[in-house]
């Protein structure tokens, strides 16, 4: 089960979800933090790799991500002049920089370095493979990514929230004092102070020893005010394991020049703030750079097997995905194919009842010769609408015209029409009215173009003037 995470966190990279662990190396004990819990793992009789080894090999740190910080025993520091490279090569640059330095060869060390404050020099750190080298081996077994390691002088410039330029006293169980300053929290100068043992303070209190740690230390502070002149420092801050830091802080202030505090509320030891502040992002060191990580290859043969696996359970679904679908089809075509038989089946059989159903000749006769006659009686009742309608619009026109024609010295007594002739008769009141009122047919439409055939002009018994007009359409 394991192997299968491991492979599946290797094809998809490093786990944005993985645990943070924090460890701290420090002389007297392994500090470890995971879920802001610190847990304390005294050195006695065992070597820091043993108990490291037993405190990693607990399921919960699995598949993890560590960052590591060490104590000042595990690394050397060194100050030389800026190398005239950019600062992401330094870490490859260094060990050659530093070889006339150190007596290890150039390819069993690891280094880092960073600027300091206003100086033309670089602070470096060396860390040495002989600690390197067991600390992956013991991360590898666990399962454990190893993210960054610390030099706890960087980590120091983090863990004080009050000020960014500051003096540090710092002392965990079982080492020495250590004086440290820094400016805007990277660090530019840094001390081990001999010759004075912890305790200073409790039922060990040793003025005289007080006294020579003070006299160090004012040293230091006088350096300090000559050689960085763009900084002030105005407190020293103290965090040891083996004093009582407020006894402390009282005894130096009564003798330096500069005030005390302690850095951290309440009783807190070394390697649980250094633990603590190991876990910002906002670091320039590392002592475990980019080109020692191992490289993840991700066309290994597990990989190659898993891809080939996943290609063949891909190919065998969609095999069988298609398969399903087609039989899907074939069952519907075999109902289609039922449902077409069993249609051409009735098509046969009412062809066959329509057959049975024809008419006979006889009676397609009789149907054609009655629709013939109908025809033929429809044909003959629109004529004769036709020719009623215009007899009836003809006639009627004509009794309109003479309406309108219609004069005080014309009487008409008699008016006889057909299709052809037009005849008049009537009473005038003198025989030249019967001209004139003639002459008035050219102004109506069903009048004018008649022509007279007869017109004859008389008088009765009672000497009243009598007419008669026949007449005829014009061209008739």
């Amino acid at each position: 089960m394991n192997k299968m995470v491991s492979l599946l966190e290797r094809l998809k990279g490093k786990s944005s979800s993985a645990k943070k662990v924090s460890v701290s190396l420090l002389e007297d004990a392994v500090y470890c933090s995971i879920d802001s819990q610190t847990e304390l793992f005294p050195i006695k009789d065992r070597s820091w790799e043993q108990i490291l080894a037993k405190v990693l090999s607990d399921e919960k740190y699995t598949h993890s991500e560590v960052v590591i910080t060490l104590g000042a025993h595990h690394y050397q520091t060194y100050q030389i002049e800026r190398p005239e490279i950019p600062e992401e090569e330094w870490s490859v640059a260094l060990p050659f920089l530093l070889k006339d330095l150190i007596a290890e060869r150039v390819t069993d060390i690891v280094a880092d370095g960073i600027p300091l404050p206003n100086s033309s020099k670089i602070q470096t750190y060396v860390l040495s493979k002989r600690v390197l080298t067991p600390l992956l081996a013991i991360l590898e077994k666990s399962q454990i990514t190893l993210d960054r390691i610390l030099p706890e002088d960087e980590v120091w410039g983090q863990a004080n929230e009050h000020a960014e330029d500051f003096l540090l006293l710092h002392q965990s169980a079982h080492s020495s004092f250590k004086i440290n300053a820094y400016v805007t929290r990277d660090i530019c100068f840094h001390r081990t102070i001999r010759g004075v043992s912890a305790p200073l303070t409790g039922a060990q209190a040793s003025s005289l020893q007080i006294d020579g740690l003070a006299l160090e230390m004012q040293r230091s502070i006088d350096y300090l005010s000559s050689q960085i002149k763009q900084a002030q420092f105005h407190k020293l801050f103290i965090c040891c394991d083996d004093e009582i830091d407020e006894e402390l802080t009282t005894a130096l202030e009564e003798r330096l020049s500069v005030k005390v505090g302690t850095l951290m509320d309440g009783d807190v030891r070394c390697g649980e703030v250094l633990t603590k502040y190991a876990l910002r992002s906002d670091y320039r060191i590392n002592l475990y750079p980019e080109h020692l990580k191992p490289k993840v290859e991700l066309f290994t043969l597990p990989v190659v097997a898993a891809s080939w696996l996943i290609v063949a359970l891909v190919m065998f679904g969609y095999y069988g995905f298609i398969e399903y679908q087609i039989q899907q089809e074939k069952a519907q075509i075999a109902q289609l194919s039922s449902q077409s038989t069993t249609l051409k089946a009735q098509l046969t059989e009412l062809q066959t009842m329509l057959g049975e159903h024809k008419p006979s000749p006889n009676k397609l006769a009789a149907v054609q010769r009655i629709e013939a006659e109908i025809r033929a009686k429809e044909a003959s009742l629109n004529a004769v609408g036709q020719f009623d309608n215009q007899k009836q619009v003809g006639y009627s026109g004509i009794m309109s015209a003479l309406s309108r024609l219609g004069r005080n010295d014309i009487s008409l007594s008699q008016i006889s029409i057909n299709k052809n002739t037009l005849n008049v008769s009537g009473l005038a009141r003198t025989p030249s009215a019967v001209p004139g009122w003639i002459k008035q047919f050219r102004n109506e439409l069903d009048l004018v173009g008649r022509s007279f055939e007869q017109l004859n002009i008389g008088r009765n018994e009672d000497d009243i003037v009598t007419f008669e007009l026949q007449a005829k359409r014009g061209g008739e």
